[in-house]
């Protein structure tokens, strides 16, 4: 071969050598995690363009310093996966939390080897995994509130069991005519209806333990008017906020409503063609929850003492204000009004 030949082919070398060394360059910098080059000693070499933005630090400040000594440490981090890959000289993984850089990385060591299986390199390709740390405990945390919500779920159907029996064991004490099983059966389905609601308004309210409560009050109320339009064409106006109430307050408070209601609806408009009926839900200026039914129908009897008298219907709602732990009031004069007020559990509202 002549020295020209030889010449032209050092050449050629050389410029494939360059083209091919801007292509590793240009690749690594095109990289958005951070790649970087290490000896045998964690010793850094070099990163790319994403490494250098990562540690805000320049090419210049970075090279011949220890890895670690770019955090701050002045020792190797107990969870390093290039100090694996020096043990192993196999690649490896781990995912560790940096305390001086308050993030999480997932960090990926790759042995380079010699012919003779001397560790020369190691490539190094970190990223940041902070945001989906955080999202995976978020995830942890719903699924922790969700099985606690399905235990007290299992524990609510229970007890709404024993309610619904022990409900239809006082409906039957007071059947004394055949009409009466009617209305007796009647009210159990209502009974047995609201608190189903209240389920279903759990399935789909976010967060999952918070009942939107206005919107309940408004579907229990449809269903009732829709049983009684029939006999008495009734309006219904509402003034509610967005007040959320937990499962263990939203069945006694639904369940206090839908007896005002059908109070409201099978008594209160005897003989008329058309009635109005006012819900009133809303916040006191104390951070009470006040709950209102008022209609303008004929009144109660004429004697009649809310505080003993009535059946079932009126003790269930002094009953279900005592496990509310709050007040009923009842007013006879134009039309009916009920008025309950009670404070929300903590964390309710």
């Amino acid at each position: 071969m002549t020295q020209k030949r030889k010449t032209q082919k050092r050449k050629t070398q050389k410029n494939h050598h360059e083209e091919l060394s801007l292509l590793l360059e240009a690749t690594l910098n095109a990289i958005p995690d951070v790649i970087g080059i290490q000896d045998a000693h964690h010793g850094v070499i070099r990163y790319n363009t994403a490494g250098y933005r990562f540690l805000g630090l320049s090419q210049e400040e970075v090279a011949g310093r220890k890895c670690y000594e770019l955090i701050g440490r002045t020792l190797p981090c107990e969870i390093c996966a290039t100090s694996l890959c020096y043990q192993t000289l196999k690649p490896a993984r781990v995912e560790k939390y940096v305390p001086e850089m308050d993030i999480w990385l997932d960090v990926r060591a790759y042995p380079v080897i010699d012919h003779n299986g001397r560790l020369l390199r190691v490539v190094e390709h970190l990223r940041d995994i902070t945001e989906q740390k955080k999202n995976e405990e978020l995830i942890r945390k719903s699924l922790r509130e969700k099985a606690a919500l399905l235990q007290e779920i299992h524990h609510r159907v229970k007890n709404n069991l024993a309610i619904i029996s022990s409900l239809l064991r006082l409906q039957a004490r007071e059947i004394m005519k055949k009409d009466q099983v009617i209305h007796a059966l009647d009210d159990s389905v209502h009974r047995i209806n609201a608190m189903a609601l209240i389920h279903n308004q759990l399935y789909e309210c976010e967060p999952l333990d918070a009942i939107r409560m206005d919107d309940y009050l408004r579907k229990l109320a449809h269903g009732l008017h829709q049983v009684y339009h029939s006999e008495c064409d009734v309006s219904i106006l509402y003034k509610t906020e967005d007040i959320r109430l937990d499962i263990k307050t939203a069945l006694p408070c639904g369940l206090l409503f839908n007896e005002m209601m059908t109070n409201a609806f099978r008594h209160a408009f005897s003989g008329r063609q058309k009635g109005t009926i006012r819900v009133g839900f809303s916040r006191g200026n104390k951070g009470e929850v006040v709950l209102t039914v008022r209609d303008d129908g004929i009144g109660l009897p004429e004697g009649f003492d809310p505080a003993q008298g009535g059946g079932l219907g009126f003790n269930l709602m002094r009953l279900l204000t005592e496990q509310l732990q709050g007040t009923f009031v009842v007013s006879g004069k134009s039309g009916t009004g009920f008025r309950v007020v009670f404070k929300p559990r903590n964390g309710e509202g």
